[in-house]
């Protein structure tokens, strides 16, 4: 069993980090729980219907209910303080760290050397666990874990129906400059006009094509602030524009595991902004078979 006590950070990072997981789980049939998804689980089907966010799931979702989430997330922090490594404890339980992001951690691999088995209690620790091979072997076991609740599916059919409704091509266009602002001291942090010059590059790229761009951002946005271009604001939650961006013909934003996502999932050519320069080919949009981050 593999316990995800770990929070990677925020939505992107959570799916990426868990699809390893599930698609590792799915090829050798262990057991994988994250606790720390509890605060996306109610969006997506498979940790909704599972206890705990478990894959595979199992009907004991319906007593996810009766629990805390300071009481989830305290009850596996403990277990794995107390028993990090401990060879006194009944139990084989282990953490294994993750930390260097030049050198991931190829959960498959260290499973065929022997550094932990199917009789043990797996705590990872770091962000950067990764099986590319078996996320392309699942891909579809992970997309359906994580298909939307029927709640949450029809805001986002509505928003790309509404989208739509004037445009052969449907762009999306994803806005990230809160944390971006400091993140890396502030390397991919871009202006609206930045933004703007990017869709007008791409507009350029589709010449003869009626385009709409449609916008998800952490920012308070209008159309009115990207002149001269057809465009729709989303104004969903995180998960909802990230779905959204998912049903675009192609999507455009800087280096982030919520546009990767949102690429990975729809199989959807995605331009990744590494700097404000509009794309100069659609060669430059890439389809991804693993998130590309």
């Amino acid at each position: 069993m593999i316990i995800l006590s770990y929070m990677p950070g925020q939505l992107g990072n959570s799916l990426v980090y868990f699809s390893h997981f599930i698609a590792f789980g799915r090829e050798v049939g262990i057991r994988i729980i994250n606790p720390a998804f509890w605060n996306y689980s109610d969006y997506f089907k498979g940790p909704k219907n599972s206890f705990f966010s478990s894959y595979p799931e199992n009907v004991a979702g319906i007593l996810l209910p009766l629990f805390s989430k300071s009481l989830v997330q305290g009850i596996f922090s403990r277990i794995r303080i107390t028993y990090l490594n401990s060879t006194k404890s009944i139990f084989k339980i282990k953490t294994i760290v993750a930390n260097d992001m030049q050198d991931h951690f190829i959960i498959s691999e260290a499973y065929k050397q022997g550094k932990f088995g199917k009789n043990e209690i797996i705590f990872p620790h770091g962000y950067f666990f990764r099986d590319p091979k078996n996320l392309i072997k699942h891909k579809d076991t992970v997309i359906s874990y994580f298909s939307l609740c029927p709640e949450f599916l029809k805001k986002v059919e509505f928003t790309d129906k509404l989208a739509r409704k004037n445009c052969e091509l449907l762009i999306g266009i994803h806005i990230r400059q809160g944390d971006y602002r400091n993140y890396v001291n502030g390397k991919y942090f871009y202006t609206i006009q930045d933004y703007t010059n990017m869709m007008k590059g791409i507009e350029k790229l589709l010449v003869g094509k009626k385009i709409t761009f449609l916008i998800c951002s952490d920012s308070v946005l209008s159309e009115s602030m990207f002149s001269g271009l057809s465009c729709l604001v989303s104004n969903g939650n995180a998960v909802e524009d990230m779905y959204s961006l998912s049903n675009c013909d192609f999507i455009a934003g800087p280096p982030s595991s919520f546009s990767a996502w949102a690429a990975f999932y729809g199989d959807v050519p995605l331009y990744i902004m590494w700097t404000p320069t509009p794309p100069i080919s659609l060669k430059e949009f890439s389809r991804y078979d693993v998130p590309p981050v």
